[in-house]
């Protein structure tokens, strides 16, 4: 109770209060759904440590609900004469061959770059040529992608499953369904379950990292900035690759950490930034000037 009070009193204190309402970096990692909401410029500027550990977080809160998830409606009913769709979906002969069918589809638009850019401009041409044919190679792709995501998940949550009857079998459990047994297993059956849910999650999130892939590759966005300086210099569409190195930021002319020619700019200097969204479609690239309307123009407390 006195650690509870201690808690509270420093919620509701001065610093505590001053911690939580801060624009600090604390409260910039504290926060990684961010990563979705913020707009694309002002996350330019945010340290790549900072939004590394933000993605990282972000990564372990969608595993730890895709585990729950998926655990609860693939739950495993050992009474003999049971029905267990899941399980007689996730591994039946057809479905495995299916999966297999799906990922080499996934991975030929990641890894084959003239499968990729040959799908996707017949997709792009049919668009204006064909509406149906168009559809057509739409939907193929869109079905892969959630019948992969569907079939992946459902093998993740009934091998859980399998294991929590495994492991409360072991520590004489007498319950009949999976998630019920999961809520009671002895402290040893935790460990060893967690163990097994760590390596299963990895392996899962590794599956999915085509998945990921391919939706970025159907769209995707990057910046370029126009930069005005105070002395008059402007340096035109230059990609910030680090926007929060000790007052200054980091400019090149590619997209790339590694690109030949990057400059440091002193932040107090900026006088204003100018930003063009390029912008990808299936292999369709736009250009969009967002000025003037979007022009950003530095405080004083991020200079």
């Amino acid at each position: 109770m006195d650690l509870l009070y201690s808690i509270i009193t420093w919620v509701f204190s001065g610093l505590g209060i001053a911690l939580f309402t801060s624009k600090s970096k604390i409260k910039l990692v504290l926060n990684p759904f961010t990563i979705i909401t913020k707009p694309k410029e002002e996350e330019l500027f945010i340290s790549s440590s900072i939004k590394t550990f933000r993605r990282i977080t972000l990564h372990i809160f969608f595993t730890i609900f895709a585990t729950g998830y998926f655990i609860v409606i693939t739950d495993i009913n050992k009474t003999e004469g049971s029905s267990n769709i899941p399980m007689d979906i996730a591994f039946r002969w057809w479905s495995s061959i299916l999966f297999f069918a799906l990922l080499l589809f996934l991975l030929l638009i990641v890894l084959i770059k003239n499968f990729r850019n040959s799908y996707f401009d017949k997709l792009s041409v049919a668009m204006k040529n064909n509406k149906k044919f168009a559809l057509f190679l739409f939907l193929t792709l869109l079905l892969s992608m959630i019948g992969y995501f569907i079939l992946l998940s459902m093998m993740y949550g009934v091998l859980i499953n399998s294991f929590v009857i495994e492991i409360g079998d072991t520590h004489k459990v007498d319950v009949t369904t999976s998630t019920t047994m999961l809520t009671i297993l002895p402290y040893e059956g935790y460990k060893e379950l967690g163990a097994i849910i760590l390596s299963l999650s990895i392996i899962y999130y590794l599956f999915l990292i085509p998945l990921i892939r391919v939706i970025g590759l159907m769209s995707s966005s990057k910046l370029t900035a126009t930069i005005k300086m105070k002395n008059g210099t402007i340096y035109h569409d230059k990609y910030i690759i680090n926007g929060d190195i000790d007052g200054f930021i980091l400019i090149a002319d590619e997209n790339n950490t590694s690109a030949i020619g990057k400059q440091m700019i002193q932040r107090i200097e900026i006088d204003e930034i100018r930003f063009t969204t390029i912008s990808s479609q299936f292999g369709v690239i736009s250009t969009y000037t967002t000025y003037p309307k979007s022009n950003i123009l530095l405080p004083p407390t991020r200079k």
